[in-house]
């Protein structure tokens, strides 16, 4: 099972943060208008996206513990990874795997 979610999407925050903070420190601090916000944007924007990849890697990994913890947890039918929340759909209810992505019905 490719437990993607649980560090490439962190990962995915933490580099949009890196950029943002770079670029209002090298880029947009020369120009007059926007120097004074740009300081201020450099010196927040990495701080706050570390603390966001935090959250959302221990959300994802306390959803991955919760489903390994419980043994009777419900698995998706193509990879056997584990399942969202039910969600009522056209041909009744379904989860979505947090592995693969795929649809699987729930009973």
């Amino acid at each position: 099972m490719s437990y993607w979610r649980l560090s490439v999407l962190p990962g995915f925050i933490l580099l949009t943060g890196a950029i943002v903070a770079l670029m209002a420190r090298f880029v947009f601090s020369k120009t007059p208008m926007v120097g004074a916000l740009a300081d201020q944007v450099a010196s927040y924007a990495f701080p706050v996206a570390l603390v966001l990849a935090f959250v959302v890697y221990m959300w994802n990994l306390l959803a991955v513990l919760e489903w390994q913890r419980n043994p009777d947890a419900a698995a998706c039918r193509h990879c056997g990874g584990p399942l969202g929340h039910i969600k009522d759909g056209r041909w009744g209810p379904y989860s979505k795997c947090f592995a693969c992505g795929r649809n699987t019905p729930r009973t």
